[in-house]
């Protein structure tokens, strides 16, 4: 969903998860298609800044497993990389395709389709989220004072439990929150990890950011809820490409798995490594580093976000651009360049 916020709307990642297109159906549009906006209207692009479907969508979301989310007027549906409609535009609001199935909001309540539009699990959730290692965390109870549990692709409850707030299933494990503190449970709905953390992040490449109580500080724990990097942080991210962004005191770098200073903290925000490089704000602006910390694409974007196929998706002020690992333009094109 990218309403008319649409700076904002890119880094609330509400239901935009998973940027990847996979549609064997389409030779001429088997590569990457991403969105852009031309007056009022969205449309898709390109690897090379062509625009191959025509602006004339209110709003839409990236491919992802080979249809992308697009509104008609005050509805929902799904497009294929041609443009046409595969899902007509009859729901008031969607996610993304994931694990071949998204959840939708129809007459008020949310359920999840199939490809074709069908429903596999009938419109009953107050939230829903996209599924992840074969579950979805789906909302139950009353609007207000509604509880987060897990259902299968059947839409059977993976659990009895329910809970303040949950995480998606990731490396077998999922955090979720009871009773204000955070720990693991597996796919099976039992508890892994016990909930003893005030915080707690989703596993990568092998471990998990937590924030402790005693210290209220971030460490790193393994898939067995044991410390392996200790809590001295002021703030953690995901291990991506084997670094993790940490905050110590004010400014935000980098470490390895094994807890070492890889990137001193110099940064006012950072992002995680994706495609070898790094989004990173300094000084007001926002440029991309290589892992060894060595500006590649000098800070001058307003806002930033991490590589993707090639491409990354800047603001230049209030505008979306689109850039290559160089920094160099891919849209919008030179003659429609914000000063």
């Amino acid at each position: 969903m990218w309403p008319k916020d649409i700076k904002t709307s890119f880094f609330l990642g509400f239901f935009l998860v998973g940027l990847g297109l996979n549609f064997s159906g389409s030779q001429v549009h088997s590569q990457r298609l991403f969105p852009v906006r031309v007056r009022d209207s969205w449309g898709y692009m390109d690897m090379e800044g062509r625009v191959v479907i025509e602006a004339r969508f209110q709003e839409v979301g990236d491919f992802s497993e080979g249809l992308a989310r697009a509104k008609h007027g005050s509805r929902w549906g799904f497009i294929d990389p041609q443009g046409q409609w595969i899902i007509q535009p009859r729901f008031e609001e969607t996610g993304e395709f994931k694990e071949g199935m998204a959840p939708v909001l129809h007459n008020g309540r949310w359920g999840f389709v199939d490809f074709a539009g069908r429903f596999v699990i009938p419109p009953q959730f107050n939230l829903a989220f996209g599924f992840s290692e074969g579950a979805a965390a789906v909302q139950v109870g009353g609007c207000c004072g509604g509880k987060w549990t897990f259902v299968n692709t059947r839409g059977g409850s993976l659990t009895s439990q329910h809970f303040s707030w949950v995480g998606d299933f990731s490396e077998g494990l999922a955090a979720v929150c009871q009773e204000r503190k955070w720990g693991y449970i597996d796919p099976t709905g039992k508890f892994a990890i016990d909930p003893v953390f005030l915080r707690a992040g989703r596993f990568r490449e092998g471990v998990a950011w937590v924030q402790v109580e005693n210290e209220r500080a971030y460490g790193f724990i393994n898939p067995k809820g044991r410390t392996v990097i200790p809590p001295r942080f002021q703030g953690a991210g995901d291990m991506h490409e084997g670094l993790a962004r940490v905050k110590i005191g004010k400014r935000w770098g980098y470490i390895d798995r094994m807890g070492h200073e890889a990137i001193p903290p110099r940064f006012e925000r950072a992002r995680d490594f994706q495609e070898g490089l790094a989004a990173v704000k300094f000084e007001g602006r926002w440029g991309y580093i290589r892992r060894d910390g060595q500006w590649v694409i000098a800070p001058r974007f307003t806002e930033a976000e991490s590589f993707s196929q090639g491409l990354a998706r800047v603001w230049l002020g209030d505008s979306l651009a689109y850039i290559d690992r160089s920094g160099g333009l891919r849209w919008p094109p030179s003659s429609e360049t914000p000063p």
